[in-house]
């Protein structure tokens, strides 16, 4: 069921006012409700009877007498039973004897079908909440989840103090284990070292590192560039990209470091150590990850760029080559039209002038775009350059992987060009010819080309991947793992609310 449908479940009151869609759709007494309060009830008693029923049906918790109930709400339970329209005094004043009260909550749980909590629908539930706060940014949402997941499966939901302690319970048990697996992750030295650096003011005194990790990225381009790879070395300086924290799940990474995203540093130092300790890890943790993927999403945009240009010089040079073919044309036909000379020596000129214009390979207008591109060789070394640092993996037979590995084996020589005896991976046939230039620097400068729209064809496959991303990470860190699913496979779909097999969930669509 959809959280909107369930906004009002859990809730120790309501707001002063129902809207009008809020009144019609979840606060509406049935014909059956009708019938079976005024069989049950006297007149007087009635409408906080319906009362009673509307308010359990959408909270799933009893009304008592001390509950502030909006007065259109109040207004719909007089005018079905034909009424005064009760009030908040009046109500009060029914449920001034305890008895009274309990008649009418036991009578409207009997009614709903509701059922009291039992010990081994508590145990589910807590250990639901086990499982939920594995991603929880905050103990009110398991708060919410246990008041949601009670009122799915029918059972009246207990006190808010209750609910609370599971809920604190359940989220202070995951915070122990995350403490503990950052324990095993980070050695104290390092956490010591990442803490004094953190705080400490960077070299032209602007700010500190915590600080300048916090300020968000400019408009794209090379600079904007420069400085996001700029921030993914001090982390990785820090030795971020080697925590082994996967057994923390990413959003409640996230929820940590957006505590500590959004506190100064001043009051960061000031809260206690074990809390200090966990927001920190994951702070420079989830940056890290958040930068590698802007770093290759700019990267991304970069070398579209990159190609635009190279486009646009092609477009310009093929409108020149389109002049000049002109011109050749109308010497052709001017030698022809010359009457002073004979037949032979103008056909013999005209042939000339058109062999030196068809014999030119022409080539398509993308074959134009790759020289362009090649011939851009300052930008592109430039822009491969900046992305050595973010340490690619991928699959063995892909072409992108391939040449970027060549790539940076080219530049751990320091080549300036094609050494003759260095293999050069497979291009393919767009490509070919200008990499296997007779020019080795030509060839040089065209393999850099060919390698950066590789690079980016195989990460946007997925072909390519780097451990420190989120969203660019192989396809199997961002699954579940078959061990875990095996383990706990029930209680993820309960979670869910799914059936536990695709013919139970398709089921229904057949039978429309």
């Amino acid at each position: 069921m959809s959280t909107y449908a369930l906004r009002f479940v859990g809730q120790e009151g309501l707001s002063n006012r129902l809207s009008d869609f809020d009144l019609n759709q979840f606060f509406q007494l049935t014909e059956a409700d009708i019938k079976a309060v005024g069989a049950q009830f006297r007149s007087d008693h009635r409408a906080s009877a319906a009362l009673m029923v509307l308010y359990l049906r959408a909270v799933g918790r009893p009304l008592d007498g001390a509950t502030v109930l909006p007065r259109n709400l109040l207004r719909y339970a007089g005018e079905t039973f034909r009424t005064a329209a009760p009030t908040i005094a009046s109500l009060r004043s029914i449920y001034q004897r305890s008895q009274t009260l309990y008649k009418h909550q036991l009578w409207a749980k009997k009614h709903l079908g509701l059922k009291d909590l039992d010990e081994q629908s508590e145990a589910q539930l807590v250990a639901l909440l086990m499982l939920q706060a594995a991603e929880a940014s905050h103990a009110d949402d398991l708060a919410t989840a246990a008041c949601h997941w009670l009122y799915e499966h029918r059972i009246l939901i207990p006190g808010p103090r209750r609910v609370q302690d599971w809920a604190r319970a359940a989220f202070a048990a995951t915070e122990a284990e995350i403490l503990q697996t950052i324990s095993k992750a980070v050695p104290p030295a390092t956490l010591n070292s990442c803490r004094e650096s953190a705080y400490r003011l960077r070299a032209d005194g602007s700010a500190t590192h915590l600080e300048w990790l916090k300020t968000p990225s400019r408009r794209h381009g090379p600079t904007s560039l420069a400085e996001v790879l700029e921030k993914i070395r001090y982390l990785k300086g820090l030795t971020a990209h080697e925590w082994p924290l996967d057994s923390i799940a990413i959003p409640k990474q996230r929820a940590y470091a957006q505590q500590m995203q959004a506190r100064r540093p001043a009051k960061s130092k000031e809260i206690k150590d074990t809390t200090q300790t966990i927001e920190l890890v994951c702070f420079l943790r989830m940056t890290l990850l958040e930068l590698t993927d802007l770093a290759i999403q700019q990267g991304s945009r970069r070398s579209q760029k990159l190609f635009r240009d190279a486009a646009q010089k092609a477009q310009t040079s093929r409108g020149r080559s389109e002049s000049a073919t002109r011109q050749q044309a109308l010497k052709a036909r001017e030698v022809l039209r010359d009457e002073t000379k004979t037949w032979r020596v103008r056909c013999l000129e005209a042939d000339q002038l058109l062999s030196d214009l068809l014999d030119t390979p022409q080539g398509s207008f993308l074959s134009h775009v790759r020289r362009a591109l090649a011939a851009d060789q300052q930008r592109v070394k430039a822009f491969l350059g900046g992305l050595e640092g973010l340490e690619f993996d991928g699959q063995a037979d892909d072409a992108g992987f391939a040449r970027w590995t060549a790539w940076r084996d080219l530049q751990g020589m320091k080549a300036t060009e094609l050494p003759p005896d260095f293999r050069v991976p497979e291009v393919g046939a767009a490509w070919h010819d200008l990499v296997h230039d007779a020019n080795p620097k030509n060839g040089l400068q065209a393999f850099a080309a060919c390698t950066m729209m590789s690079l980016r064809k195989s990460l946007r496959s997925g072909k390519v991947w780097i451990d420190h991303s989120l969203s660019f990470r192989q396809r199997d860190q961002m699954l579940i793992s078959p061990q875990e699913w095996a383990r706990e496979r029930d209680a993820y779909i309960a979670m869910l609310g799914l059936p536990r097999t695709a013919d139970e969930f398709i089921e229904p669509a057949w039978t429309i």
